[in-house]
């Protein structure tokens, strides 16, 4: 039997247990779960001639079998000098610390399935997408504390709920399809596109759209649903 195509499970480094990704792999699920740093089969010596850039951040990469699975590898270049440094400011400070140089700043990944190691690293870090729509509720849509004052009213909130966090993905997902999810947020986009305002000029029309929000859509090409009335 095939993997499910629909199931694809991320986990945390709280997840990791010797038989888990065995256990995944026999129910034809597929995965990515990091690897504790001590893992033996992590090479830490390999070569990383693989590069990308996350968020401003340089991460230099590799991969290579492992048995039947997929091991990727990384080093992100500000993990490691933020490592290293507060390695080598708690010796200064005469603490007793162990270290080892060559896992600084080293992540590395284990799949059942063959992956680019930049797409396979972004996958990953999608990991907090669950834990993250738990925040948009309470924090950008607001809806930790609602007063409800019947079952109705809870439904309804629910149903409002439910459909704010769809929008946000929807906008996210298109962020993505884009590739400009590095560098704006769905947050980003919100603030930017609600400058936006409609006129009552005796017929309804855009205001003047500020050239920020002009420029970013167009690179998410939706400017073509936008128009500006100039007055003579």
């Amino acid at each position: 039997m095939g993997r499910d195509r629909d199931v694809l499970f991320i986990a945390d480094k709280g997840f990791y247990k010797n038989d888990l990704y065995d256990d995944l792999d026999e129910g034809n699920v597929k995965f990515v779960m990091p690897l504790p740093r001590d893992d033996g089969r992590v090479r830490y010596g390999e070569e990383l001639p693989g590069m990308f850039e996350y968020r401003d951040r340089v991460i230099k990469s590799t991969s290579y079998p492992v048995d039947h699975y997929h091991l990727y590898l990384y080093e992100d270049q500000d993990l490691k000098h933020k490592e290293t440094k507060n390695y080598y400011k708690m010796e200064l400070d005469g603490k007793d610390v162990s270290f080892n140089e060559s896992w600084a700043g080293k992540i590395a990944l284990l799949s059942n399935e063959e992956l680019d190691p930049e797409e396979a690293y972004l996958i990953w870090k999608n990991r907090g997408k669950i834990e993250r729509s738990f925040d948009v509720l309470r924090n950008l849509l607001e809806t930790d504390r609602p007063y409800i004052s019947s079952e109705d009213v809870f439904r309804g909130y629910l149903f409002a709920s439910f459909v704010s966090l769809v929008s946000y993905y929807i906008v996210l997902n298109f962020l993505q399809e884009h590739e400009v999810n590095d560098r704006v947020s769905v947050k980003d986009v919100l603030f930017e596109f609600s400058k936006i305002r409609i006129e009552d000029r005796g017929y309804l029309t855009f205001s003047e759209i500020p050239k920020k929000v002009r420029e970013l859509a167009g690179e998410l090409e939706v400017d073509d649903i936008m128009h500006k009335i100039w007055e003579s």
